[in-house]
């Protein structure tokens, strides 16, 4: 997980991580009714368990109320939900399942990760596999592994930074024009 955060720049991201208490972790998995694959509780144990990478606020701003634009300029983050004693509730592996349950998302469905800002829950299913919650239905996920997917996931957030990047310039650009009458 380390080599995958390597290129996250700590000027233009901020992370927050902790590690859950095994004892903890197994009790979410008693109420879960099913158990996840070794690597994600290997990661939640560890000290990226519960791990927020989100662009800084300088960097790429939050939207505001009524914002619009394309919906990508709203994906400025990567969670991985975890079970920390300080992990704040939209970070909280338990919450994050009430609330996906909650959004109608079926009980052999365990969320994981989220883009923030976006409103898709990707996790695993009974039997390993990872699959995505759109809030309607879920879809099988193409990565094999949640390394892979969040690999996916961080590498994506890579580009975005560097397209907003790109829009700020242009956007900064198109206000120093002139406007004709």
């Amino acid at each position: 997980m380390w080599a995958i955060l390597a290129p996250v720049d700590i000027k233009d991201f901020e992370v927050v991580a902790g590690a859950a208490n095994p004892d903890r972790y197994d009790a979410y998995e008693q109420k879960l009714g099913f158990t996840l694959p070794g690597e994600f509780r290997e990661l939640s144990l560890s000290k990226l368990g519960g791990v927020l990478v989100s662009a800084r606020e300088e960097v790429w701003p939050q939207a505001k109320a009524f914002d619009v634009g394309p919906a990508w300029t709203f994906w400025r983050g990567i969670m991985v939900f975890g079970l920390a004693p300080d992990v704040p509730d939209w970070l909280n592996l338990e919450r994050m399942l009430d609330r996906a349950r909650e959004e109608g998302a079926p009980d052999d469905f365990a969320p994981v990760l989220k883009v923030e800002g976006d409103g898709h829950f990707f996790g695993y299913r009974p039997d390993h596999t990872l699959a995505v919650f759109n809030g309607y239905d879920i879809e099988p996920d193409e990565a094999d592994s949640f390394t892979a997917l969040y690999r996916r996931e961080i590498t994506a957030l890579l580009a975005r930074l560097g397209d907003m990047k790109t829009l700020q310039v242009e956007r900064a650009a198109n206000k120093k024009k002139p406007r004709l009458p």
